[in-house]
């Protein structure tokens, strides 16, 4: 009786090591999707939603940084590196 348990499990067992997360039936992105009721599979974020970073984003747009010596020796230097050459 303990030899067919152990022959039973160690056969679920190794039936399950071969399957890959790459084998599953997937939906690509632009494709149609039959599972979701409009049919397509990129679905719009629910109302409400902020994504990540947005926050931080919209502070840096609506907040200026001061005008100083640094800042400006910064964007000279980003200057010449960039699109002066």
């Amino acid at each position: 009786m303990k030899r067919l348990v152990l022959i039973v499990l160690t056969s679920v067992a190794a039936a399950g090591c071969g399957q890959n997360m790459t084998d599953q039936p997937k939906y690509q992105e632009y494709e149609p999707g039959p599972l979701f009721r409009d049919g397509r599979v990129l679905q719009q974020p629910v109302p409400g939603t902020v994504g990540r970073g947005d926050l931080e984003r919209e502070k840096a747009v609506v907040e200026k940084p001061p005008l100083n010596a640094a800042l400006l020796a910064r964007g000279r230097e980003q200057f010449d590196v960039f699109c002066s050459p």
